[in-house]
C-alpha cells in the first residue's frame, strides 16, 4: 500500500483551516469563582457544673471586622483581621440557661457598599447525667479492652458529642524525681445519636503492648448535649447574606480513669518432692 506523505506545512496548516471552519464541542466548566459571602462557624456552650456560657465564631470571606452579637450580647476580637486566615470573636459571659434560643446576629459591608447580615438560631441542650461509669467512682480501663459509657437522654439534643483523651508518659527516674522524660496523647472525637457508646479496644490500643510500655497511663472520657446540623452533608444553619454553621452543646460530666496494663500471670512452677532412698 501507497502513503502519501504531507509536506510539514501542510499539517499545522491544514488544523489551522479546519479550527477556523468549525467549532467544537464546550468542554466542561472551569472552577467556581471563591464564594465572597462570609463563612461563619459558631457555637455557644452552656457549663451544667457552673451554670456558664460562653459563645466563639469563626468568620472567613472577610476584609473587616463585622459586628457579632450572642442575644444582642456584642462579641470581643480574639484573633486580628488578617485575610485569608479566618478572624474570630468571643463572649466570654453570656447568661442563658437550657431550653433557650439563643440568635447569632453578624452585621458587616458587602463587596458593592450595601449593608449585609447573616443570622443563625440554636436552642440550649437541657442537662443531662451520666449514668455508667459514674462520675465519682474511681473506673480503671483495661489496656485493649473496650470502653462502654451511658447517660440520661437531654431534651431539645439532637446529638451528642462523645470525646475520649488517652495520655501516656515517660518519667526520668535517673535523679530520683518523676520528671516527665516524653509524652503523647491520643484523641477520639464524634457524634452519636444514643444515649450510649461503646469505644472498641482495637480502636483505642491498636497497639496494646505500645501503650502497657508507658510508666504513666490515664484517659478522660466527656459526653455533651449537640444541638445544630451534625450529620455529614448536612445543610448550614447560618441564613442571610452569609453561611456556615452554628450549633449549641450543653457540657456534660467527665470520667477519669486509669489505664490499667494487662500484663500476663505469672505462673510458678512447683518442683515435685524427690523421694530418696537410703
Amino acid at each position: 500500500m501507497n502513503v502519501r506523505r504531507l509536506p510539514c506545512f501542510a499539517v499545522p496548516l491544514a488544523a489551522a483551516l479546519f479550527l477556523a471552519s468549525c467549532e467544537g464541542d464546550r468542554g466542561p466548566a472551569g472552577p467556581a469563582a471563591p464564594d465572597p459571602a462570609p463563612y461563619v462557624m459558631g457555637s455557644v456552650y452552656y457549663g451544667s457544673y457552673d451554670n456558664s456560657g460562653y459563645g466563639y465564631a469563626s468568620i472567613s470571606n472577610l476584609g473587616v471586622m463585622p459586628d457579632v452579637t450572642f442575644n444582642g450580647v456584642p462579641s470581643l476580637l480574639s484573633s486580628p483581621v488578617n485575610p485569608p486566615n479566618p478572624l474570630a470573636v468571643l463572649a466570654p459571659d453570656l447568661s442563658f440557661s437550657p431550653g433557650d434560643s439563643v440568635h447569632l446576629d453578624l452585621a458587616f459591608p458587602q463587596p458593592g457598599g450595601q449593608p449585609g447580615n447573616a443570622h443563625a438560631v440554636v436552642v440550649i441542650p437541657d442537662t443531662f447525667h451520666l449514668v455508667y461509669p459514674e462520675p465519682e467512682q474511681n473506673f480503671d480501663l483495661p489496656i485493649g479492652s473496650d470502653f462502654t459509657a451511658r447517660w440520661t437522654r437531654s431534651n431539645h439534643a439532637q446529638a451528642y458529642r462523645v470525646r475520649m483523651v488517652l495520655r501516656y508518659v515517660d518519667l526520668d527516674t535517673t535523679l530520683g524525681s518523676l520528671i516527665p522524660a516524653a509524652q503523647t496523647h491520643q484523641v477520639l472525637d464524634t457524634l452519636v445519636a444514643d444515649t450510649t457508646v461503646v469505644l472498641s479496644g482495637q480502636r483505642l490500643f491498636p497497639d496494646p503492648a505500645w501503650a502497657s510500655a508507658w510508666d504513666q497511663r490515664e484517659g478522660e472520657f466527656s459526653v455533651s448535649a449537640h444541638y445544630g446540623p451534625w450529620q455529614p452533608g448536612a445543610p448550614g444553619n447560618v441564613n442571610g447574606d452569609g453561611r456556615g454553621f452554628f450549633f449549641a452543646r450543653t457540657i456534660g460530666e467527665t470520667i477519669w480513669m486509669d489505664l490499667v496494663s494487662l500484663e500476663p500471670a505469672r505462673t510458678t512452677t512447683v518442683q515435685p518432692e524427690l523421694s530418696v532412698r537410703r
